[in-house]
C-alpha cells in the first residue's frame, strides 16, 4: 500500500515524524495481528507490504493508521517543532 501527506508535503522529512509513522505502524500492527513484510518512509508518502489473517482487515489498518499518524504528527508540528512547522500551513489536513 501507499499513502502520501496531503498535497505531497514533506511533513515526514524530520526522523521525528518519522518515527511517528513507524510507531503507530507497529502499534496497530500488534492490535490486529498483522505483519509488516517492508516498508520505506519518504519525506513526502510512504510505502508498507503488510499482511492481516483476515482480508477484511486492511481498510481498518490503514484508516487508523492514518488518523493516528495524523493526530500525533500535527501534535510534534505544534508542540516539539515549531521552527520546521512554520514552513507548514497546520490548519490543512496533514
Amino acid at each position: 500500500m501507499t499513502f502520501s501527506c496531503y498535497r505531497r508535503r514533506r511533513l515526514l522529512d524530520h526522523d521525528r515524524a518519522k518515527r511517528v509513522v513507524l510507531g503507530i505502524l507497529s502499534s496497530q500492527l500488534s492490535l490486529q495481528d498483522g505483519r509488516c513484510v517492508g516498508f520505506v518512509v519518504m519525506p513526502d508518502h510512504v510505502y508498507a507490504i503488510v499482511r492481516f489473517p483476515a482480508a477484511d482487515q486492511l481498510s481498518h489498518f490503514m484508516k487508523q493508521w492514518k488518523q493516528r499518524s495524523s493526530i500525533q504528527i500535527e501534535r510534534l508540528l505544534r508542540e516539539g517543532l515549531p521552527n520546521y512547522a512554520r514552513t507548514f500551513d497546520l490548519s490543512k489536513p496533514i
